[in-house]
């Protein structure tokens, strides 16, 4: 994912166990770098017949303080940089929305085109990879194809119960 532009999201989305619909939600103001944590307050909804809105995270227990590590910060940094830069190319057409992740224009990038335009092309090309090294295919060496962006929230959880946290800690 390191060549895609939303690297960021794909760090934030393994490192912190977050949903789609909350980093997707999240504004440069939810950002501490000087304390490496970011907050939760929102998430981006899709509306049925096009559109977007905000709205709180699906659970009370989902408005939380997460640590970030140093190599998120700095692809953090280096993403603000690069958004500026696109953004002062367009001036008046940018709606600013102050979001992390935007579109070309400013507005929310929603779940549906972020996994059509960002993760299904990185799965793709894994899987144009594994083909290329004629890996043989077993329940063991899957294709990618099966996975949502979804499932790295799952990853994350997976990750951390397999190196011993407490599974309340995980659920939290």
């Amino acid at each position: 994912a390191k060549s895609d532009s939303s690297y960021a999201a794909f760090l934030l989305a393994i490192e912190t166990g977050m949903r789609p619909e909350e980093y997707l939600a999240l504004q440069w103001k939810d950002i501490d770098f000087a304390n490496s944590r970011l907050s939760v307050r929102r998430s981006v909804v899709t509306l049925k017949g096009g559109g977007f809105t905000f709205d709180e995270p699906k659970t009370k227990q989902s408005r939380r303080g997460i640590p970030i590590s140093p190599t998120t910060v700095t692809a953090l940094k280096e993403h603000r940089r690069i958004q500026l830069i696109a953004r002062m190319k367009i001036k008046n057409s940018y709606q600013d929305n102050d979001l992390i992740f935007a579109s070309e224009i400013g507005t929310p990038m929603l779940h549906q085109n972020f996994t059509r335009r960002h993760f299904k092309k990185i799965i793709q090309s894994v899987n144009e990879r594994i083909t290329e090294k004629n890996i043989e295919y077993n329940e063991n060496n899957p294709l990618l194809s099966s996975i949502r962006l979804y499932d790295l929230r799952h990853t994350m959880a997976t990750l951390l119960l397999s190196v011993g946290v407490n599974p309340k800690i995980v659920s939290e």
